[in-house]
């Protein structure tokens, strides 16, 4: 009976612990316009070229254009960011946005309050990593919405 105790601890630990590992490089992306808040999730890294916030195309898609023009302002977690910032953006086949940081604004996000953040920086031995086969498990994580919150000073809708 202790046995199988121990196995449901140490099964709980690592269930919770993989759920957390996402968050350690994980921001939330606040987009907002006039009329619109939306929110989505950022993964840093340095993938040996300096720190890169990642995410899917398709979350600015719509709000490309209006930040360009000074009609949307996009941060990530409290660092907002210019649309020079912006170096990569592939809607079609692979959905992915990369953003540069300056060394000072991953430090900023690094050092902000909540769930400690870092840039996940792969073994250079193993990057870029094989591709995945068929059959074979890919995780993937991300900032679930239950835990995005306004902060009350960013409840105005004013583009600042």
């Amino acid at each position: 009976m202790n046995d199988r105790r121990a196995m449901a601890n140490a099964t709980q630990g690592l269930r919770e612990n993989l759920c957390q590992f996402p968050s350690m490089f994980a921001k939330v992306i606040e987009i907002r316009t006039v009329d619109e808040y939306h929110t989505a999730t950022a993964t840093l890294a340095d993938l040996g070229h300096g720190p890169l916030a990642i995410t899917c195309a398709h979350v600015l898609k719509d709000f490309v254009e209006p930040w360009k023009a000074g009609k949307a302002v996009i941060r990530v977690g409290n660092v907002r960011i210019s649309p020079s910032d912006l170096i990569g953006f592939a809607e079609d086949g692979i959905d992915l946005a990369t953003i540069r940081l300056s060394d000072e604004q991953a430090a900023d996000l690094v050092g902000e309050d909540g769930i400690q953040t870092q840039l996940y920086q792969p073994t250079p031995s193993r990057w870029p990593p094989q591709s995945a086969r068929a059959g074979e498990t890919v995780g993937l994580g991300g900032f679930p919405g239950e835990w995005r919150q306004i902060r009350p000073d960013r409840k105005s809708t004013r583009l600042n």
